[in-house]
């Protein structure tokens, strides 16, 4: 087909951009709610993705909601599982409805989450899952759920995406394991250079 060829001859920053408009569209599919997975942010982005979820649960769209559990202890930039079933609890999530899943990891990152998520279902013998984090973190996090997908065989999974409240992107906020700091409008360019790191690194 005469799109296919067209997607051969794209740049790679085409096929980002592609990419990443697909991603920020992604929606839940119509029908029964799903296992939602929130990816892990800093108490400064964390409220994007657990109203999200909180909001999607009450449309009865996702359930459970699916968060880390860092096993009592505390990571770089990350609550902890603690704060967040005390926040979705504020937000009239109840306990029963969301569900830890244990991470053993030395380092807790992006990519070292998506394995453990997508681990999890696929033990859990689910074959779809949706997963929240804020617009400028979604596309590297589908990258590192595809990423994690292959490496653990479950290429049945189907995976939805879903982005986070928006907050003010004139706002200061410390991001990714609070090793990257500055306004939310910058950390998309940031989030951009490291999805091409990335890109360099599977070469």
């Amino acid at each position: 087909h005469s799109t296919e060829r067209l997607f051969l001859k794209a740049t790679e920053s085409e096929k980002l951009h592609q990419l990443n408009t697909m991603v920020l569209t992604d929606k839940l599919p119509p029908g029964a709610a799903l296992p939602v997975y929130l990816f892990t942010e800093t108490p400064d982005n964390q409220d994007s993705v657990l109203k999200r979820g909180a909001r999607l649960f009450h449309a009865r769209r996702a359930s459970p909601l699916l968060i880390i559990d860092n096993l009592g202890g505390s990571q770089p930039g990350y609550p902890g599982a603690t704060p967040w079933l005390e926040r979705l609890r504020e937000l009239d999530v109840p306990k029963g409805e969301v569900c830890l899943i244990p991470f053993t990891e030395p380092v807790l990152h992006t990519l070292s989450e998506a394995f453990a998520m997508v681990r999890f279902i696929t033990k859990q013998d689910r074959t779809e899952v949706g997963m929240i984090a804020p617009s400028f973190h979604l596309p590297r996090c589908f990258l590192s759920a595809v990423t994690a997908v292959r490496h653990v065989g479950s290429v049945g999974l189907r995976m939805y995406c879903h982005i986070g409240t928006t907050q003010r992107w004139n706002g200061h906020a410390l991001h990714s394991q609070r090793a990257v700091h500055g306004l939310r409008r910058d950390l998309i360019v940031e989030e951009l250079r490291r999805i091409k790191r990335y890109q360099r690194k599977s070469k």
